[in-house]
C-alpha cells in the first residue's frame, strides 16, 4: 500500500483538470488571464480619469493583440474617454501598447469587452506585466473581479491591483507611478 501525501489521494495532475473548463476550446488559441473566472462579483474600479491595473503573467513569445474585461452590474454612463493598456515588468512600468481612445463608446453592464491594441506586442521575456483600463465618465462601470486582495502580500512585491494617474482623457499613462494598492482585483485577459 502506498502512503497518501497530504489529504489528496489521487494523482496530483487531476487537481488541475478544472483549469480546462475556462480555457479556450482550442489549445492553439492564445489566452492569458490574471484571475480564473470563478467566484467573481461586481467590483468598483478607480474613479473617473484614473487608471486601474492588474498584474498578469505573460510568457516570452506571446503575441498580445487584445485586452479584455467583463463588466459587472453597473454600466458606464455619459462616457467621454476610455482605453486599455499593456505595461512592462520594470520597476516603473512603461506603456508597451494601448487601444485607441473609445471616446463616447458605450460600456454596457454584464458584457465581455475586448479592445485591440493599436499595434500587436510580442512579449520578449517571461515575467509579470500589467494590464489595465481608464474610464472618464459620469458613471464608472463596475468590472467582474474579487474583493479579497489586500495590498502586496509580501514586502517588496507590487499589489495585485493598483490605481494611478489622474485626469486621463485620451490615453493610458505613459508609465505607472505613485500607484495606490486596491483591495479589489478586477479580472482582465489578453489574447
Amino acid at each position: 500500500m502506498t502512503a497518501a501525501r497530504g489529504g489528496y489521494r489521487r494523482p496530483i495532475g487531476d487537481l488541475w483538470e478544472m483549469a480546462n473548463v475556462w480555457d479556450p476550446s482550442s489549445p492553439d488559441t492564445f489566452y492569458r488571464t490574471n484571475h480564473p473566472p470563478i467566484g467573481l462579483t461586481s467590483v468598483a474600479i478607480a474613479a473617473t480619469g484614473i487608471f486601474t491595473n492588474v498584474r498578469i503573467h505573460l510568457r516570452a513569445g506571446d503575441v498580445v493583440t487584445n485586452i479584455g474585461f467583463t463588466t459587472g452590474n453597473t454600466a458606464g454612463g455619459t462616457m467621454t474617454h476610455w482605453a486599455v493598456g499593456l505595461y512592462s515588468d520594470a520597476a516603473t512600468p512603461a506603456l508597451l501598447g494601448a487601444s485607441a481612445d473609445q471616446t463616447s463608446g458605450a460600456i454596457a453592464a454584464n458584457t465581455n469587452i475586448s479592445l485591440a491594441l493599436s499595434t500587436a506586442y510580442t512579449v520578449p521575456k517571461t515575467a509579470i506585466y500589467r494590464v489595465g483600463l481608464f474610464v472618464t465618465a459620469t458613471t464608472i462601470p463596475t468590472l467582474l473581479g474579487s474583493n479579497y486582495a489586500l495590498a502586496s502580500w509580501v514586502t517588496g512585491t507590487s499589489a495585485l491591483a493598483e490605481s494611478s494617474g489622474s485626469g486621463l482623457t485620451t490615453a493610458p499613462p505613459s508609465t505607472i507611478t505613485s500607484a495606490t494598492a486596491l483591495n479589489v482585483v478586477p479580472r482582465f485577459w489578453v489574447s
